[in-house]
């Protein structure tokens, strides 16, 4: 399993669809073999050592080619 743990700001309003689309490259900026058949998760939890997630986003591929997709949290959720 390869993990990278990169951080970013987000702010995400409560009561409001989030998407936001990523580009998974390799370090260099190339494609990275294989991640068109990846399984992408990520999830919200109250502090980095909590074992209870508060919430998933939801991964929707729209180039898996170029390593792009999308991701999301619907209204409800948020």
């Amino acid at each position: 399993m390869y993990c990278n743990v990169n951080k970013f700001d987000m702010c995400v309003n409560q009561g409001a669809t989030y998407t936001q689309q990523l580009t998974i490259k390799a370090s260099d900026g190339s494609n990275i073999d294989g991640i068109s058949t990846a399984t992408l998760a990520s999830q919200i939890r109250s502090s980095y050592s909590s074992s209870t997630v508060v919430a998933s986003f939801t991964f929707t591929w729209v180039d898996h080619a170029n390593g792009v997709v999308t991701m999301s949290l619907s209204a409800t959720t948020t």
